[in-house]
């Protein structure tokens, strides 16, 4: 599962000037690795590192003015899951091998959705995509890029500014990981079929309704129908290349 948000340069820098105020109000010290205040979603859900003292009221708190910045900042989440087994024994040979693997094309299919975004709202100018540095897939995602890079008209198509990995040093990189983790919860109990309302509540509160516009909803699980489908769109459009 690969996931994020799409925003204006303006409204990105906006984001790191609360990101970072919400992060010293809250006494969240400055992580030595990275050497900001780093907030991680997972930590503040199962409660160790910085939050091992807080209670349930208090990290409410926090994930709630952590969300309200996220969406006040941000155009339109992104996001795409797909489970290992359906990507390996459904897609295509040939996407198999574009992509890498299921990080690949979950990589791949935020940057259709991020061109489906501007396609829809009429915005003509390249995209800048930033990806984490070091995250799982690394090696899936350099032989995407790889291939993206030796052909100009899939660039082109997707509105390919640059494709850059960056540390969460960038601080838009830790909204990310909020969508990320909450999305993957969801996608887990989608998978298995389980209902837990907090987990539904808490992406709920994160991304809006839980049932968007279509025109909105940039967030695809995929299954057997709607991989062979883009498969096809794919194969129409002339965007899998032999070589």
């Amino acid at each position: 599962m690969v996931a994020g948000y799409i925003a204006s340069t303006f409204q990105w820098s906006r984001f790191d000037e609360q990101w970072n105020k919400l992060l010293r109000e809250w006494n969240i010290p400055v992580d030595p690795h990275h050497g900001i205040r780093v907030a991680h979603r997972s930590e503040l859900e199962h409660p160790f590192g910085n939050y091992k003292d807080w209670d349930e009221i208090k990290r409410e708190q926090f994930r709630a003015k952590a969300r309200m910045i996220i969406k006040r900042h941000t155009k339109a989440p992104i996001g795409s899951a797909v489970t290992r087994e359906d990507f390996e024994s459904i897609a295509l040979k040939r996407m198999q091998e574009i992509m890498g693997g299921v990080y690949g094309w979950c990589a791949y299919t935020c940057l259709h959705e991020v061109k489906q975004y501007c396609d829809h709202h009429n915005y003509k100018d390249s995209v800048r995509f930033v990806f984490e540095m070091g995250a799982p897939g690394w090696k899936q995602l350099n032989q995407l890029f790889q291939y993206l890079g030796d052909h100009q008209q899939l660039r082109e198509f997707y509105r390919i500014d640059s494709i850059s990995f960056e540390t969460k040093k960038t601080r838009q990189l830790q909204a990310a990981d909020f969508l990320a983790y909450d999305l993957g919860r969801f996608f887990l109990d989608y998978k298995i079929e389980r209902n837990r309302p907090t987990v539904k509540e808490q992406l709920r509160a994160l991304i809006g309704p839980q049932k968007p516009k279509p025109e909105d909803d940039h967030i695809v699980f995929w299954n057997e129908q709607s991989l062979r489908g883009h498969a096809k769109m794919l194969d129409e459009k002339g965007l899998l290349f032999k070589s």
